[in-house]
């Protein structure tokens, strides 16, 4: 099938990047970008702030919502990624109580007639009574809203259903008309279309800050248009061996700022050991970046029937400067180099096929070199299930002398804060941008050993050479 060989990483496996608070995200719909800002304001002050903030040079306005899909595509990840904990940051007394978060929609200017902040476009006339206008989408719970009840001129997007501790009339994700002075979260949009499209400066670790010690590491070959994707994460609790490591892998072809990909399982294997293991499709994985620091993955594991949309962000921050610089170029031949960012991505020896390494190097120009390997592995003959192993460090030239280190007690897709500490030692000495030698040392488990490992994509160290000036 394929081999990973090592896997850079940024600040130890947790990735050291946790939260204290509910921060700001962004995500991608039909080539529409959206921020969700977690910092509560009046409806006013919010739309002078959407207006303020730029995607790709498209200014933002507070959420225009043309239909249901787009209405379920924006509440889903408000329910994702905001906390119930954090629910009383965004709510309106006025409201029933209710956590809301403000969109577009508007009647400030003439009670009743409700238009989008953005444009202008009346879509509803009247109150609870009222009525569409030229069929366009409203998401109100007919016949009780809006009601203007004490002067409500502005709407929001419910988190919880409304009122509370009353029976609702109001389901969560539906709209209601509240004080425009109230402080709640708010939805900017920007209409970047599909301009970003992927190169091969996406290539590299990504994560999402809210389950830390997780991560996607991702390989994009462009005169192809392949991505192929690591999946370093955990078992769910549900399942039969719960909170244990586990991987999985995707690979496909990708089109302008999405890729759509068939989700891999590989069982079966032993560490650092020729033994077959095996491969079956298991879901899908869907990526879309909205730039070069931000994206999402929504994925479908069809063997058990769980599915969700991940947020993605940079693990290196500032890394996606090679990324900018090569928006909207396809591809880029190989001769001794220096590490650069175009060793990014999938690795393998071709002794151990089934397992394999994903790399993700950042050269600092001020001369602290980091570098970042996740490790896609199995466990020897006691424990043979899935393992995964990461390795971070600094390096100079073309050699990398970092530590590994192991993470465990986490779980699926759930911000549970695993463990981390260092298991061993590793180098990797780069040939040119297609080989390298790789020497590890495994304190913990006593073992050690080298292997050669090369591009597991043939014709991915275009941009090494382009970067290193040997094209």
């Amino acid at each position: 099938m394929f081999k990973i060989s090592s896997l850079k990483y940024i600040p130890v496996m947790t990735l050291l990047l946790t939260t204290t608070g509910y921060a700001d995200f962004q995500f991608v719909f039909n080539d529409h970008t959206y921020q969700v800002i977690t910092t509560s304001s009046t409806w006013e002050a919010a739309s002078a702030a959407a207006r303020s903030k730029t995607v790709n040079g498209a200014q933002g306005y507070l959420a225009h919502i043309d239909n249901l899909q787009e209405n379920t595509a924006i509440f889903d990840q408000l329910i994702a990624n905001i906390s119930s904990n954090d629910f009383g940051n965004t709510s309106s007394p006025d409201g029933g109580g209710a956590a809301y978060v403000w969109i577009g929609a508007n009647d400030i200017s003439t009670e009743g007639t409700w238009v989008w902040v953005d444009d202008g476009t009346q879509f509803w006339r009247g109150g609870q009574g009222g009525s569409r206008v030229d069929g366009r989408f409203n998401n109100w719970p007919l016949g009780f809203e809006p009601d203007n009840w004490r002067q409500q001129d502005a709407a929001g997007i419910t988190l919880t259903g409304f009122p509370l501790n009353m029976p609702p009339w109001g389901a969560p994700g539906q709209w209601n008309d509240v004080d425009i002075n109230n402080n709640l979260y708010y939805v900017v949009e920007f209409d970047t279309g599909n301009t970003f499209e992927i190169n091969a400066g996406h290539s590299g670790a990504w994560y999402d800050p809210e389950t830390s010690g997780q991560g996607q590491l991702i390989d994009v070959e462009p005169e192809t248009q392949f991505m192929f994707l690591a999946w370093f994460t955990f078992t769910d609790a549900a399942s039969n061996n719960p909170d244990q490591q586990h991987w999985y892998t995707a690979q496909g072809n990708y089109s302008g700022n999405t890729a759509e990909l068939v989700l891999h399982e590989t069982l079966g294997g032993l560490f650092d050991d020729s033994r077959q293991p095996v491969t079956n499709p298991v879901g899908t994985v869907t990526l879309r970046f909205s730039d070069c620091e931000q994206g999402q993955m929504g994925y479908n594991i069809d063997t058990d029937g769980r599915q969700g949309t991940i947020p993605l962000q940079r693990l290196i921050p500032g890394s996606g400067d090679i990324c900018e610089g090569h928006s909207g170029q396809a591809a880029i031949t190989t001769e001794a180099v220096d590490i650069n960012a175009g060793m990014n991505g999938a690795w393998v020896n071709n002794e151990t096929l089934g397992q394999g390494f994903l790399i993700d190097a950042h050269p600092n120009p001020d001369g602290s070199n980091f570098i970042f390997v996740a490790w896609f592995t199995y466990g020897d003959d006691t424990a043979s299930g899935q393992r995964w192993l990461t390795a971070q460090g600094d390096f100079e030239g073309a050699t990398a002398a970092i530590d590994i280190y192991e993470t465990t007690g986490g779980r699926f897709d759930d911000p549970l804060i695993p463990n981390t500490a260092k298991v061993g030692t590793m180098t990797i000495d780069f040939t040119d941008c297609s080989k390298a030698q790789l020497t590890y040392s495994l304190t913990v488990d006593e073992l050690a050993n080298d292997m050669a490992i090369s591009r597991l994509i043939p014709g991915g160290q275009a941009l090494c050479a382009e970067l290193a000036g040997t094209d």
